[in-house]
């Protein structure tokens, strides 16, 4: 977002937020409020796992051939490392199609890091041909395993229509399965359907206060949104400086 980390007085940094939105949403007459649309959170990456990224590190030529024979005999860890050493080329040469396969015989066993890890690949066609179906299928299993990045993208899912029937009840609930964990672009999504009332009654004190536990976490489309209730005075006074902070 135009001018984290930086201090501008309210004028100078209102004029820097809509000359950067204009330019990016150009319109015929001043700027558009759909900005703040075009930046509800889609399909995101599996979280790190700093335990899976330790194990990685510590990996050496002969412990990954140990590995794969216990991945070969049907470990669901050893799986999802080896998917994992093979999505990042960790000293084996990076292949996406064995990143899948491995990723795959862990998440049939219900690993839940590897199926949240194919519902992002599928939507993506990362190392396979898109599939947006096959995408939610493994985030539903993640899902309802309590992986919050996988509720957040499967409410995506649900909400834009995306291999699945659309349907903005089921997209906010996951949302706020996701949203409720804490997870900030969930959060986001959430003060979207909330601010635009998407399979729930307008409500810009809930967009308010999902939108800000976002922000406060750093979140980019948080932030953006946040601004825009500012700019707009929607469920606030309406205060240019603030949606420049």
């Amino acid at each position: 977002m135009l001018g984290l980390g930086r201090k501008y007085s309210a004028p100078i940094a209102c004029s820097l937020l809509v000359a950067a939105w204009a330019s990016l949403w150009p319109t015929s007459g001043g700027v558009s409020v759909a900005w703040a649309q075009d930046l509800e959170a889609a399909v995101v990456p599996p979280p790190s796992s700093p335990a899976a990224d330790a194990q990685l590190l510590a990996l050496t030529s002969d412990s990954i051939n140990e590995m794969r024979l216990r991945a070969l005999s049907g470990r669901s860890e050893a799986q999802y490392l080896l998917g994992l050493a093979y999505d990042r080329g960790r000293l084996v040469t990076r292949n996406l199609a064995e990143a899948v396969h491995w990723y795959r015989a862990a998440a049939e066993q219900g690993m839940i890091s590897a199926q949240t890890a194919l519902g992002y690949i599928y939507h993506h066609g990362v190392g396979v041909e898109r599939n947006d179906a096959e995408s939610v299928r493994w985030l539903h299993q993640a899902a309802e395993g309590g992986e919050a990045s996988a509720q957040n993208n499967l409410g995506y899912m649900y909400a834009q229509g995306l291999g699945i029937a659309r349907d903005d009840s089921s997209g906010l609930s996951w949302y706020r399965a996701a949203a409720e964990q804490g997870f900030a672009p969930a959060q986001s999504n959430l003060g979207h359907m909330y601010e635009h009332g998407i399979g729930v009654s307008v409500d810009y004190a809930e967009a308010l206060r999902w939108y800000r536990a976002s922000a406060e976490k750093g979140d980019a489309s948080g932030q953006n949104n946040l601004a825009h209730l500012y700019s707009e005075g929607h469920g606030v006074p309406r205060d240019y400086a603030e949606a420049a902070r």
